[in-house]
């Protein structure tokens, strides 16, 4: 996944370290930022200016588990998933939908 594009995650943590979320247990990272969903751009905002939570990555963790670590509610609640969706496209769902479907 960083290989292909020239990243690393390294360089992801450190961005979603000063400017983001990063959830993190021994089992379990999600890196993820808010975002405003008409943004096609996904541009970097400030903490409380977006309407949906964006999940960069995540690995070893379920939608239960995120919303349970989220620390605010949004709107929306956002990812892609790198390997399913070809070309890769952002995902749109109701935050309150979701977290009650997880309850």
């Amino acid at each position: 996944m960083y290989a292909e594009r020239g990243l690393t995650l390294a360089h992801d943590l450190e961005n979603y370290l000063k400017f983001g979320y990063v959830f993190c247990t021994p089992e379990r990272i999600m890196l993820a930022r808010e975002i405003k969903k008409d943004d096609e751009k996904q541009s970097w905002l400030a903490h409380g200016e977006g309407d949906t939570w964006m999940v960069h990555l995540a690995v070893g963790a379920d939608i239960n588990w995120f919303i349970n670590q989220a620390p605010y509610a949004k709107k929306w609640v956002a990812w892609a998933r790198e390997f399913k969706n070809s070309p890769k496209s952002m995902k749109f769902y109701d935050f309150n939908r979701i977290k009650t479907l997880t309850a």
